[in-house]
């Protein structure tokens, strides 16, 4: 109606009736005729209306019509086509991981990495890095085989008998001996540092490449100790060799 404002002249529901814009039609208020407090309604109207006449200086009188339906479609091929450069963008900026990459995120650091120290949050990691002689089942209530794949206790309870299984490889490619863990367990008692102190000073031989014998003081239950989270994770030679570094 005349002299009523433009946000009330028109209703979204209205302007959805037509795709397009007469010049003697009315500008609706989400198409840029946003007006300032204290600005004429009328006066608005009439630019917006001699804004839509009819050129009279063009060919054929072409009208100056805003196509609604044309606006769209432009709209929908910009977004579109920026959809396009920032997917490329995208896959040109995050080139793919080597699967043999493993990120793992936690709260509290690993201070010591040296199986022979950590004694502390460190099993959280280094227990899925290395294989202990046994492996404690808490469902079952029972050990069962890891790098061992049977073990045996003498009558006095002072010596265990392991036997290794066969064609195990460490990290390196360097194979899982007998001779290699009496290297590294040796070394782990030696320092008797972090949970070291569970093998109670024992004293372990390598009669060959799959038979480790582990000989105590006093009768200890070393089948348990060797499938402890710690001071039974397994590494090489060349690891003890490196320690910390």
């Amino acid at each position: 109606m005349p002299g009523e404002p433009l946000w009330r002249a028109y209703h979204w529901k209205g302007l959805r009736r037509s795709n397009t814009m007469g010049a003697g039609d009315r500008l609706p208020f989400c198409c840029g005729t946003n007006r300032s407090a204290g600005a004429d309604p009328s006066k608005a109207e009439t630019e917006a209306a001699a804004a839509m006449q009819p050129d009279s200086g063009g060919q054929g009188g072409e009208s100056k019509m805003m196509t609604f339906s044309k606006v769209a479609a432009y709209s929908r091929l910009a977004a579109a086509t920026l959809a396009l450069v920032w997917t490329a963008f995208t896959l040109e900026a995050s080139p793919a991981k080597a699967e043999t990459t493993l990120t793992v995120v936690d709260g509290i650091d690993v201070k010591d990495w040296d199986p022979a120290v950590a004694y502390g949050h460190e099993s959280y990691v280094l227990n899925n890095i290395y294989d202990p002689l046994t492996r404690y089942n808490t469902k079952e209530g029972k050990l069962e085989p890891a790098l061992a794949t049977s073990w045996s206790v003498s009558d006095d309870g002072l010596a265990w008998t392991f036997k290794l299984r066969p064609n195990v490889k460490f990290h390196s490619g360097a194979p899982v001996t007998a001779g290699a863990i009496k290297t590294m367990l040796d070394r782990n008692i030696k320092m008797n540092q972090g949970a070291q102190y569970l093998w109670g000073g024992a004293t372990v031989t390598a009669p060959d490449d799959a038979t480790l014998i582990v000989k105590t003081k006093d009768p200890l239950p070393i089948d348990l100790v060797s499938s402890a989270s710690y001071a039974a994770m397994i590494y090489s030679p060349a690891a003890a060799a490196a320690g910390n570094e």
